[in-house]
């Protein structure tokens, strides 16, 4: 939803232009960043406060990171392919870049 709402938002200021395939990897990338980024963080805590936040009773530390990861990139490619969908055909959507631009460059 993030990385949606970062893509979106792109557009809705006046940044970027909607493009199929741009959208979806660029919601794909942010999606994978922040998850990579969620694991570091897991990774730090556990060394740096020695907590156990990776892993689980049935599950290795390993196995845990590379299941986050895993679902992440899945959910990344879901929400590409249903998020570029979206700003690309929702004429609402189109209609509020559309306006707000057109405010935008009044000013």
């Amino acid at each position: 939803m993030v990385a949606f709402l970062t893509v979106y938002a792109m557009h809705f200021t006046g940044r970027t232009r909607p493009h199929l395939w741009l959208d979806g990897v660029l919601i794909l990338l942010i999606t994978l960043g922040l998850g990579a980024v969620w694991e570091i963080g897991e990774y730090a805590v556990d060394h740096l406060l020695h907590r156990a936040t990776q892993g689980a009773p049935t599950m290795e530390k390993l196995d845990d990171t590379m299941t986050d990861l895993m679902a992440d990139g899945l959910g990344g490619v879901l929400a590409a392919v249903l998020g570029s969908l979206y700003i690309r055909h929702s004429k609402r959507s189109r209609r509020r870049i559309a306006a707000f631009a057109k405010l935008v460059r009044a000013d």
